[in-house]
């Protein structure tokens, strides 16, 4: 229990969200018999509600500055652990693009210097950018396959009324900014890459708004798409909260390996597959 608190307490810089460390240094301090209580936790950061800290740390509502601070002092962390929460908590508070990133970049240096044999997947401005409308990603998926064009009408008619030529018009261009579409010498419109993914996973407000954009398109569609053209599943699970972590993990790697196996060049159409796994209730 000892070592699970001090592997807990010196991989500060392996999270990559604030709420989550909190949370895990209190149950790591709890299993080592100090018994931290929320109660406690809120007293101390001048808070009457502990229901209020216990949403805080769960990522359930925004930790303000001021209460990340005193969780900090409470929990003994030194300036660079400190400095390090608190970028956390504004990165993943931004809702602008160019603030994502200027955070993210003070947050890969940190993790970088206090982890210097660690990978880190660099997200950049472009990847960002592909999250502030639904469209872009699909635009630039339907135009690298073989058989699509560029060609505006082309694209109306494709996606059945889903986007207007303006959006359609925005979203080229966009693309062709952040260096993700480009013309070739010929004047045709081709990817600049053959593949782009977020590759951090960071929970950041651009990410939840995609999300939330996405499944509005898959709530749609069980009514204004016919059924042989989408599929309805879900599952009611009664699980151990400790196999959460594998089940996500599961639900990842089925994703990739779908797209592995089913994405192709000569494809005649385009999908959309949305994963969610929430909580009921507990027991």
């Amino acid at each position: 229990v000892t070592l699970w608190r001090n592997i807990v307490r010196s991989n500060i810089f392996h999270y990559t969200n604030h709420t989550e460390y909190l949370l895990r240094l209190k149950e790591s301090e709890n299993l080592a018999g100090k018994k931290i209580t929320y109660e406690e936790l809120a007293k101390y950061a001048g808070l009457n509600s502990r229901t209020k800290i216990k949403k805080m740390l769960k990522g359930e509502l925004k930790i303000p500055k001021k209460v990340l601070s005193s969780l900090s002092e409470y929990f003994n962390l030194n300036n660079e652990e400190k400095k390090y929460l608190d970028l956390l908590r504004v990165f993943n508070d931004a809702t602008d693009t160019e603030m994502s990133v200027a955070f993210y970049e003070k947050i890969l240096s940190i993790r970088k210097k206090n982890l210097p044999n660690i990978q880190t997947s660099e997200l950049n401005q472009k990847q960002l950018r592909l999250l502030e409308e639904w469209y872009y990603l699909p635009l630039l998926s339907f135009i690298g396959l073989e058989k699509s064009s560029a060609d505006i009408f082309i694209i109306l008619k494709a996606f059945r009324g889903q986007l207007t030529s303006e959006q359609i018009s925005k979203g080229i261009r966009t693309l062709i900014e952040i260096n993700l579409l480009k013309y070739t010498p010929e004047g045709t419109l081709v990817k600049v890459n053959e593949s782009v993914s977020l590759l951090d996973g960071l929970p950041r407000a651009l990410v939840k708004k995609f999300h939330q954009m996405m499944i509005q398109k898959a709530q749609d569609s069980i009514y204004g798409i016919p059924e042989d053209k989408r599929q309805l599943l879900s599952a009611t699970l009664t699980v151990k909260e400790a196999m959460v972590p594998e089940i996500k993990d599961r639900i990842e790697k089925f994703i990739t390996k779908l797209h592995n196996d089913y994405a192709v060049k000569d494809a005649d159409s385009l999908y959309q597959i949305n994963t969610q796994l929430f909580n009921l209730a507990r027991i």
